[in-house]
This record gives C-alpha cells, structure tokens and sequence, in this order.
C-alpha cells in the first residue's frame, strides 16, 4: 500500500492508497482544497478544520450530483438531416424513373404488332400487359 502526502486547508495529511493511485488522490485533493480556499475567500471568521472540511465535501457533493444528474437525461435527438440532401436522393430517384419512363415509351411508339398468345418478354422489356396497353391506346388515338 502507497502513501501519499496532501495538502488541505493550509495542513498537510498523509493518506494511503493502492499502488499507483498516488497521482489521482493527489489531483482530487487538490479539488478539495481549491473548494476550502474558495470558502476561505468568503471572507468572515474561518470555520474550524472539521467544519471546513465537512462544506468543502458538502460543495464537490454538490457538482458530483449535478454531473450525475446531466448524465442521466437521455441525449436529445440527433438534428435531422438538411433538406437539400432528402430533395437530392428524391431527385435521383425521379431522374432514374423518368429515364426508365422514357425508354419503356421509346419501346411502345416503335410499335409491338405481336399476338397476346406471344412469349411474355420479346426483347422489348415490355409485359404482355405493356403491350397491350400500347395498342389499346394506338386505336383510342386512332394511329391503328
């Protein structure tokens, strides 16, 4: 077991601790005695060692249950994402449909004469349903 030698309200206290520790129980009692030197500077008649002591703990207690309380209360939701990069995926998307659109309509207008008892897929990339369609709506227009 280590010792260590820590200076707090103005005396020095020997305080053991597990090999290696040394560095950090020195760092935490130097946190306490900034909260003893900040009672000091207060000002009035000083507070007896004990008593001294005894509000510099109440006053770290104070900021560690603070601390705990922040960490306790869920993270707020990340913000979400800027709207252009929503209308640019949105964009994409269109542009590929639409090019998609426009080659099925190439398709169509360079005309499908074939039977409805034809194979399903003829090259064209149209269903027998697109087909049909297609010529349903050629005699509509009257271009058949």
């Amino acid at each position: 077991m280590a010792e260590v030698s820590v200076r707090v309200g103005g005396r020095t206290y020997p305080v053991h601790c597990e090999d290696g520790q040394e560095p950090r129980v020195a760092a935490l009692a130097r946190r306490i005695d900034a909260e003893t030197a900040a009672l000091l500077a207060g000002g009035g008649a000083a507070p007896s060692e004990p008593r001294l002591l005894l509000m510099a703990a109440l006053m770290l207690a104070d900021k560690l249950d603070e601390a705990e309380a922040a960490l306790a209360k869920p993270a707020p939701p990340p913000p979400p994402p800027a709207a252009d990069l929503f209308a640019a995926e949105e964009a994409e998307r269109a542009a590929v449909a639409m090019e998609e659109a426009a080659r099925r309509l190439d398709a169509l207008r360079e005309g499908d004469d074939a039977e409805d008892d034809g194979p399903e897929d003829q090259g064209d990339g149209l269903s027998r349903a697109e087909r049909r369609a297609l010529r349903r709506a050629r005699r509509e227009s009257g271009e058949e």
